[in-house]
């Protein structure tokens, strides 16, 4: 008789807080908030635990183990719950390094950056300690994954770091980007999410992270003090390669020609400030943005997004960015290198707990933080084409950026050249965006049956599905597949390979805290070179 259940493919969560909610919207997995009184509703066999249990929904949850039906259980370290017989570590950590992931299909997941307090588990300073899989525990689960790393302090930390990146060529460039790694943790809990649905002969099914089979790529162009010739040379060459740019506009420095920009209409124009200027005071930032808002919208170009010049995100610049429908906005200081993410509001108690607009990070490092090293134009290539590589391998979205008066033109026109090679899609940073709104709007309840081997759907999905049933391959379900009973069944599958690599080596993560001078001579320059109002 068991053979016949449909099992949700979806997770119930003890615990719904805005950080998980964020980034399980990320994944893209289907979620709900457990409440004990009306379990008759649930059918989950994975649940994350996300705060203490008290005894009735302990009891409740082990009881579900025993009723029949194979569960698997996430312990974040905001639950409080400790594998049994197992030495927990619990101190501050950077980064957690493993070395021995670097030539597997994990290689993704070899530097995780933490910068918080860590739980280590079982005596292990890498992924297996703070990821640890307890299989057969003693609450008789069949699988148990505890997580070190504390996910909501990752929304609310709002600090900055410079660190530095590896590179195929050698230079190491770096970049003040933020402590915390939104982007590692959506993997690392990914992961965890996946094994556990493997642990319990289940397939790992999440919304598709674009609108199509295929992956995006976004090129944005801060347009700091930028030319109008050296603007419509980029424009130019993306006409040339149906590529879309999102610029943030430098207002000041094109006040008397701002119109100029409407001619390239088929781009999206948003604003990185009046002034290209730190702004530290709530006020004088008001002003700002609303002195380069007013000017755009004059000239025809109401801008849907906001870039912070120097890419520096403030609780200040939060407040002032909510007077104004912004949709997205992007500062790699609060996130960078992974899927889009809402952020939760500055305080964990606030009762809106999130802000209307989407992060969206974008990789750090531009042919100027190459440059500052004396990389060439092939190296930049060199650079460039690595990352593109990797991400398509991975198939997470390609998000570079650029400055209009720096230099590495060529290494532009290989971008744009090399992705029409690699079939990518290109959006608009206000188009990613409403796909991302769309994406997390669908919470479609699809069963597995398991006899069968068949996909059933409550509603008709409306987005692109990712199924897979190992780390190595995926599948795509279109929403078209479906068929009129909203049935899938998965033996049409055409599974695709994963191709896992990283820019990292053993000497990377062995040497990438040690040159700390460096950092800080950087760090000096920069701040020097930084213009503050």
């Amino acid at each position: 008789m068991m053979r016949d259940i449909l099992h949700n493919l979806g997770v119930g969560v003890f615990g719904l807080s805005p950080g998980l909610v964020s980034l399980l919207d990320s994944i893209g997995l289907n979620y709900r908030e457990v409440i004990v009184e009306e379990s008759a509703l649930y059918s989950y066999s994975i649940y994350i635990v996300h705060r203490p249990l008290n005894r009735q929904e302990q009891h409740w949850l082990e009881t579900q183990q025993h009723s029949g039906n194979k569960l698997a259980v996430l312990f974040t370290s905001e639950s409080s719950i400790q594998p049994a017989n197992i030495p927990v570590q619990n101190r501050y950590c950077r980064s957690v390094h493993s070395p021995d992931l670097l030539n597997g299909p994990l290689s993704h997941l070899c530097m995780i950056d933490c910068y918080a307090k860590v739980n280590f588990y079982g005596g292990k300073q890498d992924i297996h300690g703070i990821c640890f899989v307890d299989k057969k525990n003693s609450q008789a689960f069949e699988q148990s994954i505890y997580l070190g790393i504390p996910i909501e302090a990752a929304f609310y930390q709002f600090s900055y770091t410079r660190k530095v990146f590896p590179s195929p060529t050698g230079h190491q460039p770096n970049e003040l980007v933020s402590r915390s790694h939104i982007g590692h943790l959506q993997h690392l809990v990914r992961y965890a999410l996946e094994q556990l649905f493997y642990s319990v002969d289940l397939p790992y099914l999440t919304k598709w992270r674009f609108p199509t089979a295929k992956p995006i790529i976004t090129l944005r162009i801060d347009s700091d003090f930028g030319t109008q010739e050296s603007l419509r040379t980029l424009y130019g060459l993306a006409n040339e390669y149906s590529a879309i740019l999102t610029t943030f506009l430098h207002v000041k420095a094109h006040e008397d020609w701002l119109d100029w920009f409407a001619q390239w209409s088929n781009h999206e124009h948003a604003l990185h400030g009046y002034e290209h200027a730190h702004i530290s005071s709530s006020y004088p930032l008001y002003q700002d943005v609303e002195n380069g808002y007013q000017a755009m919208a004059d000239a025809g170009m109401t801008p849907k997004g906001y870039a912070a010049p120097y890419g520096i995100w403030s609780l200040q610049l939060s407040k002032v960015l909510d007077t104004y429908p912004f949709s997205y906005s992007s500062e790699f200081t609060h996130g960078y290198d992974g899927l889009p993410y809402w952020s939760p509001k500055s305080l964990p108690n606030s009762n809106d707990a999130f802000n209307k607009r989407l992060q969206i990070p974008v990789h750090p490092i531009c042919t100027g933080s190459l440059h500052r090293y004396q990389a060439t134009e092939s190296h930049f290539i060199a650079y460039f084409k690595r990352y593109m590589d990797i991400q398509h391998g991975l198939q997470q979205p390609l998000m570079l950026y650029h400055h209009p008066l720096q230099p590495g033109f060529a290494s532009i026109e290989f971008i744009l050249k090399y992705a029409q090679e690699l079939g990518l899609q290109w959006l608009s940073y206000s188009d990613w965006c409403a796909f991302w709104t769309q994406r997390a709007t669908e919470q479609c309840n699809i069963y597995y049956h398991r006899p069968s081997r068949q996909l059933h759907s409550k509603i008709k999905p409306s987005l692109f599905y990712e199924l897979k049933q190992d780390t190595r391959d995926f599948a795509i379900i279109k929403p078209n597949d479906w068929d009129s009973q909203k049935v899938f069944p998965m033996n049409t599958l055409t599974l695709r390979k994963i191709h896992c690599e990283t820019m990292a080596d053993e000497k990377f993560l062995q040497n990438r805290f040690s040159n700390k001078w460096r950092l800080l001579k950087e760090t000096i320059i920069q701040n020097r070179n930084r213009i503050r109002l």
